[in-house]
């Protein structure tokens, strides 16, 4: 058989590529060309196997593969190998790019078949991975040979995680990696494209795509193989907590895990918790780990929730946040109890381990009156007993929740509600003497009243109807002096008082206090 193949070797290195010269020689001298069954490629080894059926001329001793290049006006043939008479099949390793036409021409004594006629080309596959829509784009060329007889095309797919390749020796066949290809679909002729939708991410995708025609001859593609990498979620994400800054700033405050290639980050909020989230502000390339921003909205009137997504390179969130929302707080006045009421904040991933309620005092500072467990939403309180003389009746509370623990970079949330405003009446008593004699003890005559009211006038006129004194404020009283200069003698003056508390209820007060020197 050696010497035989030599032999073929040697006759056919005068023969190989002389497509002119067979043009010469009268064609019916020539052995007929044999017909090529199939071309298929073995998924496994990338082999190509060429199969055909001998060729009906006599005297054949070898046939010779040829891979060729049709785009030029006379076929040109590349010698690939030789075999003998009695060999109807080969395969071999094509490591050029892209995939050739094959011809398979017979020799004998006369010579050897006209490279032109009968030739295949497999089915060569091309994909592309789609991540922003988690899907694989498959694409190939019509096989070439069956043109009349070609029924269509399979799809086949297997896919493993990366976990189960082993870097040593391949594949981990514990974890099913060599398991068999499973058929994803079936093609008609004519229609070269599949897309396989919902690929999962991190994972190894291997695709063949097998020819048939109507006698179910079969010819596979190459394989194609790919990983669909998508890099890892944050460890964290972080709504820190959503804090009310004023009428119509809210605060928020974020941390996230940047140390990993994902660092783009939305911000979105939604007026209720299983409602549609609209963007507020989209972070991109983060470079710090806790960020502070702000939304801007009526915040007594309106409630939102928050969150904060991490995106990958498609825009697609891969890690969520804890929710957050602003604390709404609602008062009212009923007689001398001020009730308040407020939605809970419902963000923290240890929960809530507090509510402290704040009124602010009459020089301006939120001072703590009162700190109530986390279950409880709402506080009353006596105003009449917390009255300070120093306080519009404007009362002004705040609440703030506690966050019970802490987030991964140790930031214990505070999230304060919106100020509200409880509007009540102004109660007034008025002495019936003062002794304005510079002792610091009744020096002088003004209301006692227990919040300072919203409009305040009052006046002091002398039995004539002078006027001696008068005030805009209710803490400035008459020191018995005559428009400012000289004291009052003893007596008995009028007073005249109007006032408009803030709740709206207007008072007039009018009567007579006596001056005494002790």
């Amino acid at each position: 058989m050696i010497r035989i193949r030599f032999f073929i070797r040697l006759l056919l290195s005068v023969l190989l590529i002389c497509s002119a010269a067979e043009h010469v020689m009268a064609q019916a001298d020539l052995p007929q060309k044999p017909e090529i069954q199939r071309i298929t490629i073995d998924s496994t080894s990338g082999m190509t196997h060429i199969e055909w059926d001998a060729s009906p001329s006599p005297g054949i001793i070898g046939y010779v593969i040829y891979t060729l290049d049709i785009t030029t006006s006379q076929v040109t043939g590349y010698y690939l190998d030789s075999l003998a008479g009695d060999v109807l099949a080969y395969s071999y390793l094509e490591t050029a790019p892209g995939t050739p036409y094959y011809t398979v021409t017979a020799v004998n004594d006369k010579g050897k078949s006209l490279l032109g006629g009968d030739y295949h080309r497999p089915v060569e596959l091309e994909i592309r991975y789609d991540s922003c829509s988690s899907s694989m784009e498959l694409e190939w060329e019509e096989y070439v040979g069956w043109e009349e007889y070609l029924n269509g095309y399979r799809i086949y797919m297997k896919s493993y995680a990366k976990e189960a390749v082993d870097p040593a020796d391949g594949y981990d066949k514990k974890q099913g990696v060599q398991s068999e290809f499973t058929l994803l679909s079936t093609n008609r002729a004519g229609e070269t494209t599949f897309t396989h939708e919902m690929v999962d991410e991190n994972r190894y995708y291997e695709y063949v795509v097998e020819a048939f025609n109507n006698q179910d001859t079969r010819s596979t593609s190459n394989r194609k193989t790919y990983f669909t990498y998508m890099p890892a979620p944050p460890e964290f994400v972080s709504l820190d907590y959503v804090s009310v800054l004023d009428e119509s700033t809210v605060e928020l405050s974020l941390s996230a895990d940047i140390t990993g290639k994902i660092n783009d980050f939305l911000v979105s909020r939604s007026a209720s918790p299983e409602g549609v989230f609209t963007p507020v502000r989209t972070l991109l390339n983060l470079s710090e780990s806790n960020v502070h921003l702000t939304d801007n909205f009526a915040t007594r009137g309106k409630q939102f929730y928050y969150r904060v997504e991490a995106l990958n390179s498609c825009f697609h969130p891969v890690k969520t946040s804890n929710p957050g929302n602003n604390i709404l707080v609602h008062g009212k006045a009923d007689e001398s109890v001020v009730r308040l009421d407020w939605n809970p904040y419902t963000g923290f991933p240890g929960g809530v381990a507090s509510y402290s309620v704040f009124r602010k005092n009459g020089y301006g500072e939120q001072e703590l009156i009162a700190t109530v467990s986390a279950d409880q939403l709402n506080y009353t309180e006596n105003i009449r007993i917390s009255g300070d003389w120093h306080s519009e009746g404007a009362l002004k509370y705040v609440v703030e929740a506690q966050e019970n623990g802490s987030n991964p970079l140790g930031i214990t949330g505070v999230s304060r509600s919106n100020e509200v405003q409880v509007d009540i009446e102004t109660r007034m008593y008025l002495p019936n003497a003062f002794t304005p004699n510079d002792d610091t003890r009744n020096d002088f005559f003004a209301p006692v009243i227990d919040f300072i009211p919203e409009e305040f006038r009052m006046f002091i006129y002398d039995r004539t109807g002078e006027i001696l004194f008068r005030s805009t404020d209710p803490l400035i009283g008459w020191d018995g002096s005559i428009h400012g200069s000289g004291k009052a003698r003893e007596g008995v003056y009028v007073y005249h008082i109007e006032y408009l508390s803030f709740n709206g209820t207007r008072q007039i007060a009018t009567g007579n206090v006596t001056l005494v020197y002790p």
